[in-house]
């Protein structure tokens, strides 16, 4: 994850502290924010890991100033793909857009304040899926139960996207399993396995 690392990456580059993927991912879901707080500083989390010179293990604090910091090239960066998308959109769409807003789904639009950055930009309103860890295999699943016949996948897909719309309904199947919030943690380590595997078996 691109948030992820640019956490990781700038609490290494300010503050010789080394943490992993698992850290970097609680402090986005707990103090990570895409706009700088209004205080100049916000919420203060503490922070453990191994220092960068020493390599013995240390605690800091990080606010999430500090966060915001990280991450504002990489929330810049979604605004300004969105706007562009806006500006490719057909009349009618954009019209719909307009009135009924944007939907963002993924774990990005769980980062405090994204969508507000997103609605100061575009002046539409901006939500949030109800589930947007799951919501975009679950909807693809859902569209596509209704047309089982591999040759309308063909005519809609074509020969490239064929495996990729089938990948989609296993995926929603698969999700509708692992939705609940308990097992979003078993859901991660599922996939972790499976590009392991698949990188095992590259390498044969």
């Amino acid at each position: 994850d691109k948030m992820d690392d640019a956490i990781a990456s700038s609490i290494r580059r300010n503050h010789n502290l080394v943490i992993g993927e698992t850290t970097a991912e609680r402090i986005k879901m707990e103090i990570g924010i895409a706009r700088m707080p209004e205080d100049g500083r916000g919420l203060i989390m503490a922070v453990r890991g191994r220092d960068q010179v020493n390599g013995v293990p240390r605690e800091i604090d990080i606010c999430q100033a500090d966060i915001a910091a990280s991450l504002s090239d990489l929330v810049d960066q979604v605004v300004e793909t969105v706007l562009r998308t806006l500006a490719a959109t057909a009349p009618e769409l954009a019209a719909d857009i307009h009135e009924h807003g944007i939907v963002m789904t993924g774990g990005g639009s769980l980062l405090t304040g994204i969508s507000d950055a997103l609605a100061e930009a575009t002046g539409v309103p901006v939500l949030i899926a109800e589930d947007p860890l799951t919501s975009v295999a679950m909807g693809a699943g859902k569209a596509l139960e209704d047309w089982p016949d591999e040759r309308w996948l063909d005519v809609c897909a074509g020969p490239g996207g064929k495996a990729a719309l089938l990948a989609a309904i296993a995926a929603e199947r698969r999700a509708r399993v692992l939705a609940n919030e308990r097992q979003v943690h078993r859901a991660r380590l599922v996939a972790d396995g499976a590009r392991a595997a698949r990188a095992g078996l590259a390498g044969v």
